[in-house]
């Protein structure tokens, strides 16, 4: 009598063959980070985009700039644009009664010898507000040429023309006896064609006269 032999039994941790996990997949290729290339319709749309932004930017920034040279030259082709958008500003919206009347400060100096020098100190300051070059800090004078005009207060004008008293003898080296202060108004008138500004004749007006300290 033959006999097999017996075959070992499993071992209690070994896993069978049905039950073992399959081998590890091979990692897929990742995807690809670049997008497809832009088509010439979307590049045409973009570019078109771009040229309308600037277009419209520009022409608002011309509309907005103080009055120039170059600016009305720019204007003469922008303005059509401007105005059939309804971009432009309508001072209405800020104020009833616009600004119409242009003003400035001027200073009649008496010197050495019996000369008398006439100085506009309004003109230059707005000159260099509005260079795009000048760096001077011209916003403090502008507002104390404000309180001035206004003359309401006496005691900070006389102040004002006491220390102008002072930086007219430095500048000219001598002596500044007195100095009057004088108010000078001019009405514009704008042009809605061409939105040119005239100005009538100056009315003028003395704020006052000082002595100058010795």
């Amino acid at each position: 009598m033959v006999t097999e032999p017996l075959a070992e039994p499993p071992l209690p941790n070994a896993p069978s063959d049905a039950t073992a996990s399959p081998p590890p997949a091979a990692n897929p290729e990742p995807p690809s980070a670049s997008e497809p290339p832009m088509d010439g319709r979307r590049k045409l749309v973009l570019l078109l985009v771009i040229a309308i932004s600037l277009w419209h930017l520009g022409a608002i920034t011309i509309w907005m700039s103080p009055s120039s040279l170059v600016r009305d030259r720019i204007l003469r082709v922008t303005r059509k644009y401007t105005l059939m958008t309804k971009s432009d500003q309508n001072w209405a919206m800020f104020a009833p009664e616009p600004l119409s009347v242009n003003r400035r400060a001027l200073i009649r100096a008496e010197i050495d010898g019996g000369e008398v020098r006439e100085v506009d100190l309004t003109g230059p300051a707005n000159r260099a507000m509005r260079s795009l070059t000048s760096f001077a800090r011209v916003g403090k004078i502008l507002k104390a040429h404000d309180r001035i005009l206004a003359g309401d207060e006496p005691g900070y004008t006389r102040g004002f023309a006491l220390h102008t008293c002072q930086q007219l003898s430095d500048l000219w080296g001598k002596h500044v006896h007195t100095v009057t202060l004088i108010r000078e108004y001019s009405v514009l008138n704008i042009d809605p064609r061409t939105l040119r500004t005239t100005r009538t004749t100056p009315d003028r007006a003395t704020i006052g006269t000082y002595a100058c300290l010795e």
